[in-house]
């Protein structure tokens, strides 16, 4: 198998938020965080930056986005502890922050 078929499909989880919802998670590839990034260097968006990020994270059982682009302005309507505890979940099993202990 190539390395690029390996990781073509995005890898899913299920994880629980403290209110007992159940949501399946992915992977982020590559492009995803380089999307990320240009909220990276301004601290004024980074409500905006966490709503891409669940927008990013939050999957279907085949791995592809639950939410898209069109849709991100939806997710300001969501509690916030709800987003941030969500953009936590994808940012750990995106590597992008350490795991918990």
């Amino acid at each position: 198998m190539s390395f690029l078929s390996q990781y073509k499909a995005p890898q899913v989880v299920e994880v629980t938020l403290d209110d007992g919802s159940k949501h399946l998670i992915r992977k982020l590839s590559q492009s995803d965080v380089e999307k990320l990034g240009k909220y990276a260097k301004d601290d004024t968006k980074q409500a905006e930056a966490l709503r891409h990020l669940v927008a990013l994270g939050l999957a279907n059982p085949d791995g592809s986005r639950q939410i898209i682009d069109s849709q991100i302005g939806e997710l300001a309507d969501v509690p916030f502890d709800i987003i941030k505890q969500m953009a936590g979940e994808i940012s750990e099993f995106a590597g992008l922050i350490e795991k918990k202990a």
